[in-house]
């Protein structure tokens, strides 16, 4: 664990003073898998039905690992990558005109790793946050995964996301969403605003006391600009 901590430390000081991307989800969601993508890495299509990476345009990308098992994660510790945003074609970040940001690569919550990867993961992220000049979370998750099997995914994430922010729901300006695996027809605000208004609906109705879960799916329907990903 003491090894695991000591390399979040040198991503932690890689994010100090930065203006911060920090990808959140659970193991398998695709938060390396997003981090390449948008650092301009160019997959193909394997015949399993997979995407492997080609072309590695970020240098700093070759340390982020993948992996095709939803339940098996290479991401063990945080990690930083620097992202040049003039060299992926964006001249604006959020409200302001930025040249570099930092992408924050982080290990998938409950990890198959065990205990000491979440709780060097934990520290890692808390400390990134204290320390990052500005600061914006994007949680990559699949989102049917999240709203099937009576919501217990979305549950998880909800309630680490209350651990690590409290009262989370007051930062949602700076809170924004990755949707993976969607299948392409549902991949609109319309068709994702309807399949969450259900899961909001239902959660209110039999957890009417769960506000962690109920602010959390509240955040995601109010996404006005969410990115859809699909293989």
């Amino acid at each position: 664990m003491l090894e695991l901590y000591k390399e979040t430390q040198v991503a932690e000081h890689l994010l100090a003073g930065q203006d911060t991307v920090l990808f959140l989800g659970y193991t398998g969601s695709g938060k390396s898998t997003s981090i390449h993508f948008l650092s301009g890495t160019r997959f193909k299509q394997t015949a399993a039905g997979h995407f492997k990476p080609v072309a590695v345009r970020n240098a700093a990308c070759e340390k982020i690992q993948l992996s095709h098992k939803v339940t098996e994660s290479v991401t063990r510790f945080i990690s930083a990558v620097p992202l040049k945003l003039r060299d992926v074609g964006v001249k604006q970040f959020g409200t302001d005109a930025k040249d570099n940001i930092m992408l924050g690569d982080t290990p998938g919550f409950f990890d198959s790793e065990g205990a000491e990867v979440d709780v060097a993961n934990g520290l890692g992220i808390v400390n990134a946050v204290g320390k990052a000049k500005s600061l914006r979370i994007v949680i990559v998750m699949d989102l049917m995964a999240c709203t099937g099997n009576r919501f217990e995914a979305a549950k998880k994430l909800a309630y680490t996301l209350a651990n690590i922010i409290p009262n989370f729901k007051q930062y949602a300006p700076y809170i924004d969403f990755i949707f993976t695996k969607v299948p392409k027809e549902n991949q609109n605000v319309d068709k994702m605003q309807n399949i969450l208004e259900i899961a909001l609906d239902e959660t209110q109705k039999s957890n009417p006391h769960d506000s962690a879960l109920i602010d959390f799916l509240q955040l995601m329907y109010n996404t006005s600009d969410p990115m859809f990903v699909h293989p």
